[in-house]
């Protein structure tokens, strides 16, 4: 392999995605990569089909998941409230932080079934009584000390 080949490897995200889900995966047997890529790639390829039926069900369940989380940690920090205040503090966090992703997760699902609608806004501008000053350098009376100069632009371009 020639190092942009290999580049190409590493940076490939359904090649990233496969590695992932070997190295995180609840299976005893090893996963086969290939395997596992073709089946990125037919779920990629469902998705810019416009089937996001599978990206519906993984956020639904993933909510749920952090759902049971929260609720656990919670009770873990209720178990605790009595002897063990930071052990209760820190299950309480993890409760919030589990709740906040659970949320976080059912906004987005939200999102993908209902898209917000693309508004298309032409400008227009309109000038009502519009002032042009095309007229040549003005005569300026000379400010008054501590005041700065204002000069014209064609002056100050020319000086």
């Amino acid at each position: 392999m020639t190092p942009a080949d290999i580049a190409e490897a590493l940076l490939n995200p359904l090649a990233a995605g496969a590695r992932s889900a070997q190295l995180f995966s609840l299976s005893e047997e090893v996963l086969d990569q290939k395997a596992v890529m073709n089946e990125l790639i037919a779920q990629t390829k469902a998705v810019h089909g416009g089937d996001l039926s599978r990206l519906e069900t993984m956020l639904t369940v993933q909510a749920h998941s952090l759902d049971a989380v929260f609720n656990a940690m919670l009770r873990k920090a209720n178990q605790n409230l009595g002897e063990y205040l930071p052990a209760a503090e820190t299950y309480l966090r993890l409760a919030l932080e589990a709740q906040a992703q659970s949320r976080a997760t059912a906004e987005s699902l939200a999102i993908l079934k209902n898209p917000a609608p693309f508004t298309f806004v032409r400008q227009t501008n309109i000038g009502n009584a519009v002032q042009i000053n095309a007229g040549g350098a003005q005569h300026r009376p000379e400010p008054a000390s501590g005041e700065s100069a204002v000069v014209p632009f064609e002056a100050a371009r020319q000086g």
